[in-house]
C-alpha cells in the first residue's frame, strides 16, 4: 500500500521506494487504524498531517525504526508499546 501518495514531498532527492518503506514500517508497528485515529497522541497528530515538515519527520522516524529493528527488535517492540500506552513517564 502507498502511504506517502497524498502527502507533500519535500524529499525530492530521496527515492520514493525508501520513503514508502519508512512509512510502511511505521504502519507495521503502530497499525494504520491507530495512526489514523484523530487522537491527541503526537504520532497520531503527525500522521494525520500532510505538510512538508510532517513528511520529513515521518520519513526520518521510519528510517530510524528500520535501523533499530536490525539492531534489537525485542527492545524496539517494548519501546513501541511504551509509545502507544497512555502512561506518560
Amino acid at each position: 500500500m502507498k502511504y506517502f501518495i497524498n502527502r507533500d514531498n519535500p524529499l525530492t532527492d530521496t527515492d520514493l521506494k525508501d520513503i514508502e518503506a519508512a512509512y510502511s514500517i511505521i504502519v507495521d508497528y503502530f497499525e494504520e487504524s491507530w495512526l489514523i485515529t484523530k487522537g491527541s497522541h503526537p504520532l497520531q497528530i503527525l500522521w494525520n498531517r500532510s505538510d512538508h515538515l510532517s513528511a520529513i519527520e515521518l520519513t526520518t522516524f521510519g528510517i530510524t525504526l528500520i535501523k533499530l529493528k536490525d539492531i534489537d527488535e525485542k527492545w524496539l517492540d517494548y519501546q513501541i508499546n511504551l509509545i502507544k500506552s497512555d502512561n506518560i513517564i
